[in-house]
Parts: C-alpha cells; structure tokens; sequence
C-alpha cells in the first residue's frame, strides 16, 4: 500500500500557526471513498464521499514529527468500499475553537473495507505520520472502544483454552465459536 498522496490542508496550515500558545486537540479520523486531483488537495475542507469515522488508537511523538494510529474494523458495515482518502481533523486546545480537517491522504488505488458479512474479523490499522513540530502540544480524543477492546481481548485470551478469539468474543460476547 502506497498513500503517498499527503498534505496538511490550508486550513490546517492556518491552525497550526494560531495555535503554537495553546496547543491542537486531534478530534476525528475520516475515511472517504473517493479522491480529490492532487493540485487542489491542500484546499480541500473535507474527504470525497465520507464512508465512516476511523476511530483514533493513540498519537506517538517521534523525532520530528507526530504519528497518529487509527483503527479500522467491518462491524456493522453491510455494503463492502474502498478506503481511498483518510482525513484527521483538529481544532485549537481552546474553548468553543472551530474544528478543520488538519491534514488529508489519499491513494487512488486504495484499500478494500470487506462488508462485515464477508470478513467478520477484518480489522486495519493505520499510522499516519504529521510534520507538527515537537514544541507544538498535540492532544488527542482517543476512541475508547479501541481501547476497550484491546483491553476486553487480552484479559479473555488468558481464559482462552484455544489460544485464540473471535472478535464476538474479544467484545465481550460468548466464548463459543
């Protein structure tokens, strides 16, 4: 897989330099079916055909940059798509502060998100890495069901006699198969 496709958007950009006193809160991941033409990419406001919210895993300070992982999964999804644009949106660490789509990528090949029915334990993950400078105070509102399911699945793997789970049972559902 190559997205290579990749900016922070105007609006982003404007973000990022009001906020260097108070810091960015990454609120939402979302995916898109569609793309947009490379050359108008960092004017876009939102992904083409939203599909889904990507629920945010966590967010990782690497050297120069940020790394925010999210996590896909099929449940509830009844018609498979291609996972083509994926935008992170963020808004500054201040009360009432606008939220915009930070940054976009894109690949027009994209990735298959299988209908819930014909992979019922598909799951994705994703690190995106943001060039936001390490002085710059970078909140994140996590998914806490990505959370509890890590959680939920480790603690009924050690009952597991199989060594192996179901996603039912991993959250929270029977151990039978």
């Amino acid at each position: 897989m190559a997205w290579i496709d990749a900016v922070i958007t105007n609006a982003g950009a404007a973000l990022l330099s009001s906020a260097m006193q108070d810091g960015i809160v990454i609120t939402k991941v979302l995916g898109g079916s569609g793309t947009y033409n490379l050359s108008s990419l960092m004017a876009q406001t939102n992904v083409t055909a939203p599909r889904t919210n990507l629920p945010i895993a966590g967010i990782k300070e690497l050297e120069k940059s940020r790394q925010v992982d999210i996590r896909i999964d099929n449940r509830g999804l009844n018609e498979s798509y291609t996972l083509r644009q994926v935008g992170i949106w963020a808004r500054r660490n201040v009360a009432d502060s606008a939220e915009v789509m930070l940054a976009i990528i894109q690949d027009d090949k994209g990735e298959e998100i299988p209908a819930e029915s014909l992979n019922p334990e598909f799951i994705l993950e994703f690190g995106f890495i943001l060039p936001i400078s390490n002085t710059l105070e970078v909140r994140v509102e996590l998914d806490t069901s990505v959370l509890a399911t890590v959680k939920g699945g480790l603690s009924q793997f050690a009952k597991s006699p199989s060594g192996r789970l179901t996603w039912g049972e991993i959250l929270g559902g029977s151990q039978e198969d």
